[in-house]
């Protein structure tokens, strides 16, 4: 394996393959030339060389208008996998930066591609991607804003059914309290009533006459 140098550009690589990850990092410099078979051991753990070296190839840039000089892009079937890069902000590149951040998988072509076609197939990848990443955010938004407005209404409509049960609360509170009064009301004057017509049919007052009885 060649020796490290401290020119190295950074590079991490997150593999993805039959539901097992692999996350490798590794720095590779201006001056490698040809990569023969160490990149595996650079980027893949030994133990897992074997399962990723039938399908795995390798695509080698150079940027001369970027900061990352040299950029190695390695392919599993026919997904690109995932790439992070440090960029500076004035890298061409870095306004797909957020969109590799998120590690969303890119389509890319299963033939092995090199030098200045290599540039154009991957930037042709990369403009796919970001239209369909776009296209997609553009229709999540839109589902957002639905699902926001049924929330809304549905806010609305569950307030209108408290406001409501509110009100039939206060009015049944109100003939409640009605009943009760009215009846304290009537029930008080009605037990001298009945007292005193009590008295008087049993003769406690002095003697009635039988039409009085009546």
């Amino acid at each position: 394996m060649p020796k490290e140098s401290p020119r190295f550009s950074r590079v991490a690589i997150l593999l993805l393959a039959c539901g097992a990850a692999v996350h490798a990092a590794t720095q590779i410099s201006n001056h490698l030339g040809y990569l023969g078979n160490w990149w595996q051991e650079v980027l893949i753990p030994t133990s897992l060389a074997m399962i990723f070296a039938p399908v795995l190839y390798v695509v080698r840039l150079n940027l001369s208008q970027s900061p990352v000089k040299q950029l190695v892009v390695l392919g599993l079937g026919s997904e690109l996998i995932h790439l992070f890069f440090d960029f500076a902000d004035d890298s061409p590149f870095f306004s797909v930066y957020p969109i590799f951040q998120k590690g969303d998988p890119i389509h890319v072509f299963l033939q092995e591609i090199f030098g200045a076609a290599a540039l154009g197939f991957l930037l042709a990848a990369l403009f796919y991607f970001i239209v369909s990443y776009q296209k997609t955010e553009s229709e999540l938004s839109k589902e957002r804003d639905v699902l926001r407005n049924e929330i809304e209404e549905r806010g609305k409509a569950e307030e209108d059914l408290r406001r409501a049960k509110s009100i039939a609360e206060t009015a049944n509170r109100a003939k409640s309290e009605f009943i009760a009064r009215v009846s304290h009301e009537i029930r008080t004057p009605m037990t001298s009533i009945v007292g005193y017509a009590q008295m008087l049919h049993d003769e406690k007052v002095g003697p009635i006459n039988e039409a009085q009885k009546e």
